[in-house]
């Protein structure tokens, strides 16, 4: 299916370009000869949808190469290093509405939208993900908190590996869901190009009826890197299109929670998710990589904020595979001292530090288990996470909901 919607999509931009296409050629010849910025020529490019682009044996030729080669270039030079951190090119009425806290409550939601991230691998983001996801759906949290129990929860997988999807979907679900091509990949293109909603992406959680999975697969990891270049040659702006998917009326009201598992890299979905998000988590294990890991990781998030104006708020730490179980070891304290020390100072001359409360790590931690005993769980069946029984997880569960709900 995603196949014939690209064509579609992509016949249907060459039908709009085609009675410019000699007007646009024109222009560009003109311009080449008078105007020394590049910028006008990548505006002009920008027109060209993909495959329309005149090339010999498959390389480009004249103005086109020089523009890809400058720009490049551009995206290797100083602070323009990083495509994701540099200013929007399009105008604010162009970006899609982020529908804020407030003004859900008006429509009487109260949905939120967390990301679980952090720039290090194995550090346990799906096992948090998925268990949380199963524990905010069964109502494993404590009644205090004051939201509907249980909730109405969707997991997003982001990452090609599939982890969370294999975790959390029956076989022959997720298979339907590949076969078919109806998995994550879709939320880069406008829901109203498809004629879809999330419902349309969506498949059951495992023994778990409140909540729901959009899968993934490596087909993904195609798309993040389509995205990438879309990006990078300013071809069209990609950070921020999973909000016409989640941020719409209609959604909100039939959910309650969105979780994002993002990988531990800065692709297209995490930058998408990042800017559809209230609140990001950064799970760590108490080791001396992980740690440095998450002061970096807080450090490109103040300035993809700063840069983007994202609306999210690093809601905290969450220390998991610990090797203590009932209360932290002089160890782990000393781990915990160092990345609070770091991520204060980090926030001590920055612009968001009077907005923004500098993120602390939860009290709540999640002890590392192996075996029959595993406390994230290792069979594909209903997670620990939706057991009370299970009460590292109904700690946590409920710190969360306490501090985005504030």
């Amino acid at each position: 299916m995603p196949t014939e919607i690209t064509t579609v999509i992509q016949n249907n931009q060459i039908d709009k370009l085609s009675e410019s296409i000699s007007e646009l050629r024109d222009e560009l010849n003109s311009a080449l000869g008078k105007l020394a910025s590049l910028q006008t020529i990548a505006n002009n490019l920008s027109k060209l949808s993909e495959g329309e682009i005149t090339t010999t044996n498959g390389t480009p030729t004249g103005a086109l190469q020089e523009y890809i080669v400058s720009t490049i270039q551009d995206n290797f030079n100083g602070s323009k290093n990083d495509i994701w951190l540099q200013p929007s090119s399009s105008n604010d009425a162009d970006i899609p509405k982020f529908i804020t806290k407030q003004e859900r409550l008006r429509l009487g939601s109260k949905t939120r939208f967390i990301s679980f991230l952090n720039f290090k691998g194995g550090v346990g983001k799906t096992a948090l993900s998925s268990n949380l996801t199963a524990a905010f759906a069964s109502g494993n949290f404590d009644s205090t908190v004051k939201v509907d129990n249980p909730l109405r929860v969707l997991a997003v997988d982001l990452d090609f590996q599939g982890s969370l999807s294999d975790r959390c979907a029956r076989p022959y679900e997720l298979i339907d869901a590949i076969e078919k091509k109806v998995l994550s990949a879709l939320l880069f293109f406008h829901p109203n190009q498809l004629g879809f909603s999330v419902d349309d992406l969506c498949i059951p959680f495992i023994k778990c009826p409140n909540a729901r999975l959009i899968p993934t697969n490596d087909y993904l990891d195609a798309f993040d890197n389509k995205i990438f270049n879309y990006q990078a040659f300013k071809i069209s702006e990609t950070r921020f299109s999973y909000r016409p998917w989640f941020h719409r009326e209609e959604f909100l009201k039939k959910n309650d929670l969105v979780i994002f598992d993002c990988p531990p890299r800065k692709t297209a979905s995490t930058i998408c998710a990042l800017l559809a998000s209230d609140f990001v988590f950064i799970p760590t294990a108490p080791e001396t990589l992980d740690n440095s890991s998450v002061i970096r990781t807080v450090k490109w998030l103040i300035e993809f904020k700063n840069k983007l104006n994202a609306p999210f708020q690093i809601g905290g730490v969450i220390f998991n595979r610990t090797y203590s179980e009932k209360k932290l070891s002089e160890e782990e304290i000393i781990f915990k001292t160092k990345i609070e020390r770091g991520i204060a100072q980090t926030f001590k001359d920055n612009p968001l530090r009077s907005v923004d409360p500098a993120p602390r790590i939860l009290d709540s931690f999640i002890p590392k288990r192996t075996g029959k005993n595993s406390i994230i769980g290792n069979s594909k069946d209903a997670l620990p996470g939706a057991y009370r029984q299970n009460q590292f997880f109904t700690r946590l569960a409920t710190e969360i909901l306490q501090r985005i709900y504030l």
